[in-house]
Parts: C-alpha cells; sequence; structure tokens
C-alpha cells in the first residue's frame, strides 16, 4: 500500500514537472541573432562589391546637386588616400570640378521588420574633398564630419533614427572649389533580430493540455479505486 500510494505521488510530481517545463520552454526568451546588412555598399563598387573603373557610373549611390537623387555619381580620380575595398566618386566624369558648392551623396539600404532597431550597428570610414559637412539618417544630422581628403575619419553612426524597410545615408560634401570627390567604406553594418515570445506557441498549448487531462484522470481513476465495493 505504502508502495503504491509512494508511486502515484511520484507519477503526479512528474506530470507536474514536464507541466512547469512547458510553461517555461514556452515563455523563454527567444534567441537574438547578429545578422548582416547585405545591400550596403562602399563607394565605387558593383554589386559584387568590386573595384569599378574611372568614369564608371556608380549603381549605389546618387547626389543633388541638380536638385534630384539621380543615378549619376561617376568614379573619379585625384591625389587622395586610397583604400583597396572602394573608390572616389564625384559629381560627374569631369571630377566635380566647379566652383563652391555643398552637395550631397545618398545611399541606401533595408532591415527588416523583425529587426531589433536599437541594435543597428554601422561603423566605417569616409574621405572628402574638401569638407565633409555631415551624415545624415533618413534626413536626421548626426553631426559626424570629415576634415578632407588627406586621409580617412572613422565614424560610428547612432541608433534613434532607422526604421523597418527602406532607409537613407546621405553624405554632405562641402567643395570649396576646384574638384571634389566622396570615398566612404564600411567595416561593419550588422543588426540583431529576437525579442520575447509574448504568449505559448499552439503546440505548448497542446502539450500542456494533454499533460492536465492526463493528471485529472489519475486522480479520478485512484479515488475510485479506493471507493469500498
Amino acid at each position: 500500500m505504502f508502495f503504491a500510494h509512494f508511486a502515484s505521488r511520484r507519477t503526479l510530481l512528474t506530470l507536474a514537472g514536464l507541466a512547469v517545463m512547458g510553461l517555461t520552454v514556452a515563455a523563454a526568451p527567444r534567441q537574438s541573432h547578429a545578422q548582416t546588412i547585405t545591400d550596403l555598399f562602399n563607394t565605387g563598387v558593383d554589386f559584387s562589391g568590386a573595384l569599378l573603373n574611372v568614369f564608371d557610373l556608380d549603381p549605389h549611390y546618387t547626389h543633388d546637386f541638380d536638385n534630384t537623387f539621380a543615378p549619376d555619381a561617376f568614379v573619379t580620380y585625384g591625389p587622395y588616400a586610397d583604400n583597396p575595398t572602394s573608390n572616389y566618386i564625384s559629381i560627374d566624369q569631369n571630377q566635380g570640378f566647379g566652383p563652391a558648392y555643398i552637395v550631397n551623396f545618398q545611399t541606401s539600404f533595408t532591415l527588416p521588420n523583425n529587426a531589433d532597431l536599437s541594435t543597428v550597428a554601422i561603423v566605417g570610414n569616409w574621405s572628402t574633398d574638401d569638407l565633409g559637412d555631415d551624415i545624415l539618417i533618413n534626413g536626421t544630422s548626426t553631426g559626424i564630419t570629415s576634415t578632407g581628403f588627406g586621409g580617412f575619419t572613422n565614424f560610428i553612426l547612432p541608433t534613434g533614427s532607422y526604421v523597418s524597410g527602406t532607409n537613407t545615408l546621405q553624405f554632405v560634401v562641402n567643395n570649396q572649389g576646384g574638384p571634389s570627390a566622396l570615398n566612404v567604406y564600411f567595416d561593419s553594418a550588422t543588426f540583431s533580430t529576437g525579442g520575447v515570445a509574448p504568449t505559448p506557441e499552439p503546440g505548448s498549448i497542446a502539450l500542456l493540455a494533454g499533460l492536465s487531462l492526463s493528471g485529472a484522470t489519475f486522480l479520478r481513476r485512484r479515488r475510485s479505486a479506493r471507493k469500498p465495493s
């Protein structure tokens, strides 16, 4: 009799333990996964990331020199600091020569709907002829500047202005006369996905319901067996 009572008690504890485990798994936080932003490109490269030739059209950057962000940024050359994974670009095929002007070069990239926007991390470097006045994220100023074309200035873009879907980066170049150019290359561009599951999944609910039903049936049979005949 003692053994039967002990076995019954152990069975109930097992069922209860499985139920708790099911609830714990169902409500556990989902793992966060780092993802690379795959459609953010350096200046002066093609869709595979290979360097373009001088005077080639850059397929990833536009500019507003003509008041519209048309696809008319071209690979250029000059006495600039070099980088093996990017090229300098300008507003035309004439090295961007002209009187003083300010121009915005723009590129875009996408973030999926499940991206945690607070985790977006973009790190890069830029060099400008003459000066870099600002970097804008979706039109919002970051206050990041570049000192010129003698070298590259590192930047870390802040969070807070990214959106799900299409995002834009604008690099503001201040030409103080003569040729003008921009060179941008990225060290890393990532985001994370994930979060806490708000409710158990249907499979987990079904499992818990089954365990509860089994427990109730077991107790009912045990009580019936105790009644005198």
